[in-house]
């Protein structure tokens, strides 16, 4: 005899078809992130896609009717994986060491190819930014992050003085300016050099009276305590920005 529980599970495990389908998906936008990489979204095809993506064109269009659903979905998959890496930090660990996990996640995950390209197409990805999928995504991203911030808030790590929304949203920007890679480009910086001054700048900035700097031992509980942090690949880097 079968219990509710058992027909639970049943129905939230997804049939072979719908893992095909997903597993497709995935490998799609891992191939749109590596062409964006390497050419830019303006210059990405659908042509080309199907190329990097090894699927027929018939198929890739079944999955996404055009190059702006792809954006969509990448942008959607960026800000979920975001989320999941903010909720995934060990919940024992100080407020401040599990902030600092994911500012320097961020960070490094700001430098990956991929990403560094999409915020290079920012206004071409604009119309993007705006559909319902995103905004939803977004925002429960800054929700995440937030949580981060103001549980040290509450913990008096941190100033209290500013909304936790407020300085999630200011972390995003001081992550994501893109004035940064025409410092790399040039050979004025690298981008090690640029993803400490930034993670410096915020939690430093951000530290109450009297609070721990961020140093080495900081530094090293905040890897270990963000499972994906530096990872390399579009496929096991675990999130993007």
């Amino acid at each position: 005899m079968t219990t509710a529980a058992t027909d639970c599970s049943a129905e939230a495990r997804p049939g072979l078809r719908e893992r095909q389908r997903r597993a497709r998906e995935s490998a799609i936008l891992d191939a749109a992130f590596a062409l964006i990489a390497d050419v830019g979204y303006e210059a990405m095809t659908m042509d080309a896609l199907a190329v990097r993506a090894r699927l027929s064109k018939p198929t890739l269009y079944n999955h996404f009717p055009s190059k702006e659903a792809i954006a969509v979905r990448a942008l959607v998959r960026l800000s979920e994986d975001a989320t999941a890496t903010a909720l995934a930090i060990d919940p024992t660990l100080p407020p401040i060491v599990r902030l600092e996990a994911f500012v320097r996640w961020l960070v490094g995950v700001r430098f990956q190819a991929s990403s560094a390209a999409f915020l290079q197409a920012r206004a071409a990805l604009t119309p993007a930014r705006a559909h319902p999928d995103y905004v939803h995504a977004a925002q429960a991203k800054l929700g995440a992050v937030a949580g981060l911030i103001r549980a040290a808030q509450d913990a008096s790590e941190i100033d209290r003085a500013a909304a936790p929304e407020v300085l999630a949203q200011t972390l995003f920007a001081l992550v994501c300016h893109t004035e940064y890679d025409d410092l790399i480009a040039a050979g004025q910086a690298r981008p090690d050099d640029v993803a400490q001054a930034v993670t410096r700048l915020f939690l430093d900035g951000l530290r109450a009276t009297g609070g721990m700097p961020v140093d080495g031992t900081h530094a090293q509980r905040g890897r270990r305590a963000c499972p994906s942090f530096g990872q390399d690949s579009a496929a096991e880097e675990g999130g993007r920005l």
